[in-house]
Order: C-alpha cells, then sequence, then structure tokens
C-alpha cells in the first residue's frame, strides 16, 4: 500500500484579486502561521519532533463589501481576515473575525466540523475546537487557536461560529478547514504484523517495551560452540505492506538496535564469543524491513583427570525494533483493529 500526503490548494485568480483594490490586495493573502515549538509525543521511550505544517498558497474568497453599512445591520460574521470561506485555520493561527451585532460583552468563538472527517477516525461526533479571544468590540473580534492544540486530525468543511454573552450564536458558511500540526512518533511493531523470522535458534521471544518490540533468542547446545553464523541463517523479515495507519500518517522509518552482548571474553573455565555483525535497513517504497541479528555464545569448559574436555554452549542474540511515524499531532497512529 502507498502512503501519500494530501495537502489540498486553491488558486485564487486574478479576477477575483480585481473586487479589492491593488493596495488592499496585498493585505488579503491568507497563509497558515508558523508551527509551534517542538512536542513530545506521548511514547515511553523516543521523544517526538513537531514537523512544519506544509506551506499553503492563499486561500479564500475576498469579502466583497464592508461588514457593516449601516447601523443596526443585521448580525451576522462577514469574513475573517478578508475571507468569506476557504479559511485555513492552524494552532498557533491569529484570526481578526469581521461582522455585526456581536454585542458589548465578550463571549466565545469556536470551530465546528461535523462532516469531512476521515473515514477511519472512530466516531461522527461534531468536534469542536476553542479559539482564545483576545480582543472584542461588536464588530470585531480578534482571536486564536492554541499553539498547543492537538488531539484532531485535519477537518473539512468547518464552521466558525461567534456567540456574544446572552445572545444567539453567528455563523460563518462551513466551507473551511482545520489544519493539524504535525509530529513524529515512535510505536512498537502492531500485534497484526507478522514477520519472517530466521530459524537459526528456534523460535524468537517477541514482546513489547515502551515504544519498541524486543526479540530475543536462547538456545543451549550440548556439544560444544554455536553453529557458525552465516547470514543468510539470521536474516528476519518484517513485512509492514499492510499497516493500518489512519488518513494523514505516514511510515517514515524502522528502525532496529542491537541488545546482544558484544564483549568477548575468556576465561579458565568458560569462553563468549560474538558471533555475527548486527545490520538492518528498511526498505522504502515497498515498507519491509531486515535484520541481521547478532548472536552471543558462551562456551562453558569442562575438566577431566587435568583433560580438557568439550563442555556446552549457551546461544543467545537480542535486539529491539519500532515504527517511526509522522501525523496529526496528539492523534493515535493506527486504526483500533491494529492497536
Amino acid at each position: 500500500m502507498r502512503l501519500r500526503n494530501r495537502v489540498s490548494t486553491l488558486i485564487v485568480t486574478g479576477a477575483m484579486y480585481a473586487l479589492a483594490s491593488t493596495a488592499h490586495t496585498a493585505s488579503m493573502q491568507r497563509r497558515l502561521p508558523s508551527p509551534a515549538a517542538a512536542t513530545t509525543a506521548p511514547v515511553a521511550a523516543a521523544p517526538a519532533a513537531t514537523l512544519p505544517v506544509p506551506a499553503a498558497a492563499p486561500t479564500g474568497m475576498l469579502a466583497a463589501a464592508a461588514p457593516c453599512a449601516a447601523p443596526n445591520d443585521t448580525p451576522r460574521i462577514a469574513n475573517v481576515d478578508g475571507y468569506r470561506s476557504q479559511v485555513a485555520f492552524a494552532p498557533g493561527g491569529r484570526y481578526r473575525i469581521a461582522g455585526c451585532g456581536f454585542g458589548a460583552t465578550p463571549g466565545s468563538v469556536f470551530l465546528v466540523s461535523s462532516y469531512g472527517l476521515a473515514w477511519d477516525y472512530e466516531g461522527d461526533a461534531e468536534r469542536r475546537i476553542a479559539l482564545s479571544v483576545e480582543s472584542w468590540q461588536d464588530d470585531l473580534i480578534v482571536a486564536s487557536v492554541p499553539a498547543d492544540f492537538g488531539g484532531l486530525p485535519d477537518l473539512g468543511y468547518v464552521n466558525v461560529t461567534v456567540q456574544g454573552a446572552g445572545q444567539s450564536p453567528l455563523s460563518l458558511e462551513p466551507n473551511n478547514r482545520f489544519v493539524a500540526l504535525r509530529e513524529s512518533v515512535s510505536i512498537p511493531i502492531p500485534a497484526g504484523v507478522r514477520p519472517e523470522f530466521a530459524g537459526f535458534l528456534g523460535n524468537p521471544k517477541v514482546s513489547q517495551t515502551g515504544d519498541r518490540t524486543v526479540v530475543e533468542r536462547f538456545q543451549g547446545i550440548s556439544d560444544g560452540f554455536c553453529p557458525s553464523w552465516d547470514e543468510a541463517l539470521v536474516r528476519d523479515l518484517w513485512h509492514v505492506e499492510n499497516l493500518r495507519l489512519r488518513t494523514g500518517f505516514t511510515l517514515d522509518d524502522i528502525v532496529a538496535e542491537n541488545g546482544t552482548e558484544q564483549e568477548q571474553h575468556d576465561y579458565r573455565d568458560s569462553q563468549t564469543v560474538v558471533m555475527g555483525q548486527f545490520n538492518h535497513a528498511f526498505v522504502r517504497g515497498q515498507n519491509y524491513a531486515w535484520v541481521v541479528y547478532q548472536g552471543h555464545s558462551m562456551y562453558a569448559k569442562k575438566i577431566l583427570i587435568g583433560v580438557q574436555d568439550t563442555g556446552y554452549s549457551l546461544c543467545n542474540s537480542r535486539y529491539t525494533i519500532r515504527l517511526v511515524l509522522s501525523g496529526p499531532r496528539g492523534v493515535a497512529p493506527l486504526r483500533a483493529a491494529q492497536k
């Protein structure tokens, strides 16, 4: 399955700019705000880094008239930053909401989307984002989306709603959108992913700790050292072609780390030997990874009547592996069936 990021861009033609004066046109251009500082994903071991929101071309339809033409005009939202619709809201963004009849007493401003959610996000309840009000006048409100907001994916058909104290809510047509900040997260290999384990050292023990999957092998051999280390016999394959990522997430990397003892020792009664060279790679485009794991052998010497006799060996190996994903901040990356 190929995973793609989708960025929608609206191109505003010159004819639309003709609706405003040349001097006013430059102030009408709408751009997504710069992302907030790096954040930490809710995982145990690896800190998450916030990725930037993709740059967008100016969007929105320019307002054709002044918000209030006369006193006591019909209460309404006229525009947001000069646009009647197709405004892109994002965490950290600051917006000027112009209109009539907001009232003298500050109230609330929020975004609501009850349509446009990706199909693989559970539930269909409306999603509401409360804006922080910086200033409030009867005909102008300045409000912002909190810079640390997370927990929702990108939203379409967003309705901008203003409700003054003791007044009925006013709404702008719901042809706007919310663009979530992105972050990078690490997760263990999902339980539904079935790898092809190399047969050497028997079937491994697979467990999870924090954001990593742990693969451990242990085998006792009674007749000398462990078998010779043939790379073809110690290569595990991890297939993630059918990884069930939610919309908006991409697989950036598969990282494996060696956990096998790498010291060699020679004692009177025992000898330990490092076997093989640890290696791994993520094959992009085909969405699978391979791991050549390293081994460690402990040979116990046995002395009979002053003659060194064959003892026994213990072979072991350990490594960890994790997925590195990027997507909307504060959102679980996997569909419920594969968590």
